[in-house]
């Protein structure tokens, strides 16, 4: 909250502005802890309507959707994948390119079934060309350095949003 609380205080920054994820880390401790912008925003919305005279800048900020953040995830590994010419890190993503744009089709129709569909597919394409990186062991995730796991997470929430599944209480 006290991120949220900032945020609130430098509003003329949050113009046309869309914000993908708020994570808090704590370098000391090597920890670190995420919220969902929909958890964000109605606790810290909550928490405003108690304070008297509080000015609520936030409830005018724009947030990103998990739909939002595993499109942005995919064209960020296809848009570095291409500037370093499908290097080995990247050559097999070279071939989601269809599906890139079968999504980004969906969305500006804003069709959630095509979206959804889109989506699946995507998931299903990360389980058979990743399905060794995605496959999670104890100890081994690390997102910058698996690529194929941080998409495919970020694909199973955007499933999951669209679905009306919540993995919070």
């Amino acid at each position: 909250m006290e991120t949220m609380a900032i945020l609130n205080c430098i509003p003329g920054l949050l113009n046309d502005v869309t914000i993908g994820e708020v994570l808090v880390a704590n370098p000391h401790s090597l920890q670190g802890r995420s919220a969902s912008s929909k958890e964000l925003q109605y606790n810290f919305n909550e928490l405003a309507s108690h304070i008297e005279d509080y000015t609520n800048n936030i409830k005018d900020v724009k947030f990103a959707s998990m739909v939002d953040l595993a499109r942005n995830r995919l064209t960020e590994i296809m848009s570095v994948g291409e500037e370093s010419d499908w290097d080995d890190k990247h050559s097999r993503f070279k071939q989601f390119e269809s599906i890139r744009n079968g999504l980004d089709t969906a969305i500006s129709a804003a069709s959630e079934k095509s979206i959804l569909r889109q989506l699946e597919d995507l998931r299903k394409e990360l389980e058979t060309r990743f399905s060794s990186e995605i496959s999670l062991e104890l100890g081994s995730y690390d997102e910058n350095q698996n690529m194929a796991r941080s998409l495919y997470n970020k694909v199973m929430l955007a499933i999951a949003e669209m679905k009306g599944i919540s993995f919070r209480q």
